[in-house]
């Protein structure tokens, strides 16, 4: 996990060769790294695999300066690691040390959506959306295995909608945190989930939203977890919408991404 302040590093790893990794190893150690061995390997396209690791071993790195993230197609400052997450961080058990390890990663909030076999509707808001680089119609979540929102989801092939949270979208995240189970006449919905829509299978999709509808590729049950793969079916997002920062979940709290600075890489 990078910090920002390591922008050479990443310089060196995109345009490496064998004399300039040979200097990889004094900077790694600098770094805030965790070892993980494989615990699933999931075939989900002919072009896509998902891997899902264990922590087996981690270092934290005890500077404040922010991680370096990348955002959309950017690499950018994220916010400041708290110092206090680290200041008594060798005293703690390693429990504790490996959350404090991955708290400092800022990550996208996004509102997942579906609806059961019996019509109703469901959503829960979620920090662990992931997007395939190489393929971004690809992507990846993880639910508990005892998420009231598991019975919505179905098996490979079901459809969930993907909303992408914004700046003014923290209340309907917070809501959505302790209930899941909601009324169509609660929310404002697009026009094309009707409830016939919705009663075969198609996942309500909030109005106003950057929003994704995909269909599950594989479930991948880990007994506490499950990791979900999906492809991208459809894509809404409305005309001349005003762009916004994103909403993202750092440190336990949700927060906006504000103005960032672009790291060039590369040539």
């Amino acid at each position: 996990f990078l910090n920002y302040d390591q922008q050479d590093l990443l310089r060196t790893v995109l345009n490496s060769n064998d004399e300039s990794l040979l200097s990889l190893t004094a900077l790694l150690n600098n770094s805030t790294w965790v070892d993980a061995k494989p615990r699933a390997i999931e075939d989900v396209t002919s072009n896509n695999v998902l891997y899902v690791g264990t922590t087996t071993r981690f270092h934290l790195n005890r500077s404040c300066v922010p991680r370096l993230v990348k955002y959309r197609a950017h690499h950018i400052a994220g916010p400041s690691l708290i110092r206090s997450s680290v200041s008594d961080s060798a005293a703690l058990d390693d429990k504790e040390r490996l959350k404090r390890v991955m708290r400092p990663n800022p990550s996208g909030v996004c509102l997942l959506s579906s609806a059961r076999i019996d019509g109703t509707l469901c959503a829960i808001t979620v920090s662990s959306v992931r997007v395939s680089d190489s393929h971004p119609e690809m992507f990846s979540f993880n639910l508990s295995s005892t998420s009231r929102f598991r019975p919505a989801l179905g098996l490979k092939g079901s459809l969930v909608a993907i909303h992408f949270l914004q700046r003014d979208d923290v209340v309907l995240a917070y809501h959505f945190t302790t209930r899941t189970d909601f009324m169509r006449t609660e929310l404002h919905l697009r026009p094309e989930c009707d409830e016939s829509a919705c009663a075969e299978g198609w996942p309500p999709v909030f109005a106003k939203q950057k929003s994704i509808t995909a269909r599950l590729q594989t479930v991948t049950d880990l007994g506490d977890q499950l990791v979900f793969a999906c492809s991208a079916l459809k894509v809404h997002e409305e005309q001349n919408a005003e762009e916004v920062g994103a909403l993202i979940y750092h440190n336990q709290n949700y927060e906006e991404v504000g103005v960032y600075k672009e790291l060039r890489v590369g040539t």
